[in-house]
């Protein structure tokens, strides 16, 4: 059956699906899976209106393809599952009573964990050596499914900031778990949740492993305040062969679409002589303002407030780095960081601790 498949949509469906849409029509697709992730955004914590418009949409859109004969499948993120099992975590809606809303909004999505298409396994993060598919896996998550949940959402790699060695098939980073150590019982498989610039596909011995969450977003200072660093390609699966499909992502009627959706606050805050500037992620230093990414601020403001103390990489990573989707290491982000705020530095004492002092 003629398939297109689609990476992480992180409340941006009511702009992606559209484009989808037409290259349904265009191309006579049967079927569309999407890779979960339909939640959470960075600084969207507490913009209820668009978590219910947004679950509202991906409802409505899937009964209408319905009609149109396509079927659409909706599997599972790692964003999603802490509604389901009710653990919010800090990128989580702040709203205790529309935390629980999205949560039965998602239900009715009919949610599961993984799909077979053909010889591809298709997952949200994929299946390493660690997971073994289990039946229900197949099935429709209901009330009745919630409990089996919970070794899922918890299994998170050291690569994002967990204990395991390797996460589940809804926290496996693409990069450092999944494609190093695949579960040698499915060699082919597909996946979203780690964000690339474009459709990658990772050919190692009998494997065939494609990563596919293109629509990843920077939130930046100026206009048009975001960027895409991924190519918004989602994938065409027809006759066994994969392929590649444009969407019109990297356009300005989407920075338009991004800012009327996602809410912009303006706070500014002075710490230790420093001025932070948290809607233009700026520091302020005797008079010089130096622009930031938002994961190079957050990274710098918590540095500045354990100024002095000696702080590991393992802190970091699950304080901070856990809000963002894995694409550098740690020693990158600060080398970038550094770079940008001379004279001041971060200090890499060893492999596994930094200092912040002046």
């Amino acid at each position: 059956m003629k398939t297109i498949l689609v990476g992480d949509l992180h409340l941006k469906a009511q702009i992606i699906l559209p484009m989808v849409e037409q290259k349904v029509k265009e191309l006579g697709i049967k079927r569309v899976i999407l890779l979960g992730d339909y939640t959470d955004a960075y600084e969207q914590e507490r913009n209820f209106d668009l978590y219910m418009n947004e679950l509202d949409y991906l409802f409505i859109w899937k009964s209408k393809m319905k009609v149109f004969g396509v079927e659409v499948i909706n599997l599972l993120g790692n964003h999603d599952v802490s509604y389901l099992t009710v653990t919010p975590r800090m990128y989580s809606l702040q709203d205790a009573d529309g935390f629980l809303s999205v949560g039965r909004k998602l239900l009715k999505l009919n949610l599961q964990i993984a799909f077979q298409l053909d010889d591809y396994l298709i997952s949200h993060a994929g299946y390493t050596q660690d997971f073994d598919l289990e039946d229900w896996h197949f099935e429709t998550i209901t009330e009745n499914l919630i409990d089996n949940l919970d070794d899922l959402e918890d299994h998170v790699g050291k690569a994002r900031g967990g204990k395991y060695f390797l996460g589940s098939p809804l926290w496996a980073d693409f990069d450092h778990e999944l494609s190093c150590l695949p579960n040698p019982k499915y060699q082919k498989q597909i996946v979203g949740h780690t964000p690339q610039t474009k459709i990658t596909t990772v050919h190692k011995g009998e494997f065939e492993l494609v990563g596919i969450d293109t629509f990843t977003i920077n939130l930046i200072k100026r206009k048009p305040f975001f960027e895409e660093s991924g190519s918004g390609e989602i994938l065409l699966y027809e006759d066994s062969t994969l392929t590649p499909i444009q969407l019109d992502w990297q356009s300005a009627e989407v920075f338009e679409k991004l800012n009327k959706t996602f809410e912009r606050s303006r706070r500014v805050a002075k710490l230790h002589g420093i001025i932070l500037d948290f809607e233009k992620w700026s520091i302020t230093v005797e008079d010089k303002e130096i622009f930031l990414t938002n994961k190079e601020f957050d990274i710098f403001v918590y540095f500045l407030e354990h100024e002095g103390n000696k702080v590991s990489s393992t802190e970091i990573n699950s304080k901070i780095l856990t809000h963002y989707e894995k694409n550098v290491t740690l020693t990158e982000s600060i080398d970038s960081l550094n770079a940008k705020i001379q004279p001041l530095k971060i200090q890499q004492l060893s492999d596994d601790e930094f200092i912040f002092e002046r």
